[in-house]
């Protein structure tokens, strides 16, 4: 293991001895499937547990900790067993504790309506009329937008920053190709986005009511949940959570690459979804309206591995990956989707 690894575990088990947990029998095994943090799956024998180091760095000063933290709180007092229990956490270190999670991934295949059926129903189950008063201390979501405009600004931003990508070898020959095909694309899906928009008279620059937002767990899919042996569905990673759009909530949902969520069941999912607002239908129609401006934010998402931060934060989680294998497959994803916005 790496030197960040023994001292990130020399402090959990700190952590745990002052928890008055038993470290006598202490193994620890790393997790190499998050993206963003230090994850290790933490055997005391007696008890399985979770240990999460968050990323921190001068350019993302996000605190994952704290919204992961407190969102799973929230929805623990709402009497949920969807989510992880927390054991502990150091903030200064950004570490976090959970209960370890018996299950598995879906496999890309493998979604099935009751499984968008169980996500939808946990999304309702958080999102009652007690979300303004328990979920009052909760943080905005990340990336969250308010209004038309926040949307459209946010993808441009990304655009801008996948722009700087030096073409220095094949692959980012590559990534510098496919963002210009995204660039071109974008123009024509903006221009949809603003007559659409004009059409149903929803103001560009128009913030959406609080009653209409939500508590998002942001990230939202099947790639951050788990599958027990019972078939009970477990959501994980909220460290991008809080009070967002839900056009952008059910945007993330279907798409997420790692886990896809067939498309065959996105009206559905609005009908169910939905229902948590007083303007139901206004919602289901915003959602359809931003649907292609979230897929060129999610293509952006999968070249962030030619940006130097985020290329910091996959070493940070992983300092075993295989890079340019990583790049090879985020730059077939990212084709795939411009293909689907092509049709």
């Amino acid at each position: 293991m790496s030197k960040l690894s023994d001292e990130f575990l020399d402090i959990v088990k700190q952590m745990l001895v002052a928890e008055n947990m038993d470290v006598s029998g202490f193994a620890a095994n790393a997790c190499r499937e998050g993206g963003n943090n230090l994850v290790f799956d933490i055997d005391l024998q007696t008890r399985h547990l979770l240990a999460k180091k968050y990323y921190r760095s001068p350019q993302d000063a996000r605190d994952r900790l704290g919204a992961e933290w407190t969102f799973i709180a929230y929805a623990r007092a709402l009497g949920l067993n969807d989510v992880p229990a927390t054991i502990t956490c150091d903030e200064a270190q950004g570490i976090g504790l959970y209960e370890f999670i018996d299950g598995r991934k879906l496999a890309r295949d493998e979604v099935k309506l009751s499984h968008v059926e169980a996500a939808a129903r946990f999304f309702l189950a958080l999102n009652g009329a007690q979300r303004f008063e328990g979920g009052k201390n909760l943080p905005v979501a990340s990336e969250a937008c308010f209004s038309f405009a926040a949307h459209i600004d946010l993808i441009e931003r990304r655009l801008a920053r996948l722009q700087t990508i030096n073409a220095t070898d094949d692959l980012s020959h590559e990534a510098v190709t496919l963002t210009a095909d995204l660039i071109s694309r974008w123009h024509e899906i903006r221009a949809a986005i603003e007559q659409q928009a004009g059409r149903l008279q929803f103001g560009l620059h128009d913030e959406l009511p609080k009653s209409n937002r939500c508590l998002s767990p942001s990230d939202f899919g099947f790639h951050n949940a788990l599958v027990k042996s019972d078939g009970q569905v477990i959501f994980i990673d909220f460290e991008y959570s809080g009070w967002d759009d839900p056009a952008k909530m059910a945007a993330d949902f279907f798409c997420q690459p790692q886990v896809p969520v067939p498309m065959e069941h996105f009206e559905l999912f609005l009908d169910q979804t939905m229902a948590f607002s007083p303007a139901a239908d206004e919602m289901k129609e915003r959602s359809r309206i931003l649907l292609p401006a979230q897929k060129v934010k999610w293509a952006c998402i999968m070249l962030n591995d030619f940006l130097p931060d985020a290329a910091r934060r996959r070493q940070f989680a992983n300092p075993l990956a295989d890079v340019m294998a990583r790049k090879r497959s985020q730059l077939d994803k990212t084709a795939a989707a411009l293909r689907s916005l092509n049709l």
